[in-house]
């Protein structure tokens, strides 16, 4: 079992050390288009959120206008 631990240990090490850099590069290039659109999807959160405040501000301010006009 030793063996077999040592020897999966050994082989991983020479895999990365001769392939690690291309490994890197498939896995970047294959996961850009899925990081650009996670990057969209919060851009659009952020601008969601931006115009909630707006909103939420809006309306505190009539509060605030009612009750000091009473």
């Amino acid at each position: 079992m030793i063996k077999s631990f040592l020897a999966g240990t050994i082989t991983g090490a020479v895999v990365m050390a001769l392939y690690g850099r291309q490994i890197a590069k498939y896995l970047e290039d294959r996961t850009f288009t899925l990081r650009m659109k996670a990057a969209d999807g919060l851009d659009a959160v952020a601008h969601g959120v931006d115009s909630v405040r707006g909103t939420v501000e809006a309306v505190k301010g009539r509060v605030e206008d009612g009750f000091t006009a009473s």
